[in-house]
C-alpha cells in the first residue's frame, strides 16, 4: 500500500492520481466522496475503489476498518473494477 504523498501525488487532481492507480493496476483506498461517483469513474474502469465513509478518520481507525473489511472481499472484487462503500462496520458493494 502506498499513500499518495510517497508517490508525489498529494494535493494533485483526482484525475491525475486514478490515472496512477490505473496505469498501477492498484486499487484505489479514499476517503474522497468524488471518486465513489459512478458517472465520472464507471464500474469496470479502474483495479477497483474502496470508499471509506468515516466521520473521524486518523489512521489508527483506517487501518482498523480496512483490518476488518480486507478479509470480507473476494480478491477478483477489485481485480474487476468494483466499488466498495464502508462506513466502517457495514459495506456495500456495486460490480461491474
Amino acid at each position: 500500500m502506498q499513500h499518495v504523498r510517497e508517490i508525489g501525488l498529494k494535493g494533485r487532481p483526482d484525475s491525475e492520481i486514478m490515472a496512477y492507480t490505473r496505469s498501477e493496476r492498484r486499487c484505489l483506498v479514499t476517503l474522497d466522496e468524488d471518486f465513489a461517483d459512478l458517472r465520472f469513474y464507471p464500474l469496470g474502469t479502474h483495479a477497483g475503489i474502496i470508499r471509506l465513509k468515516l466521520k473521524f478518520a486518523p489512521s489508527s481507525t483506517v487501518i482498523t476498518c480496512l483490518t476488518h473489511l480486507l478479509p470480507q472481499l473476494q480478491a477478483d472484487l477489485l481485480e474487476k473494477g468494483s466499488l466498495i462503500i464502508s462506513e466502517g462496520t457495514t459495506y456495500r458493494i456495486r460490480v461491474p
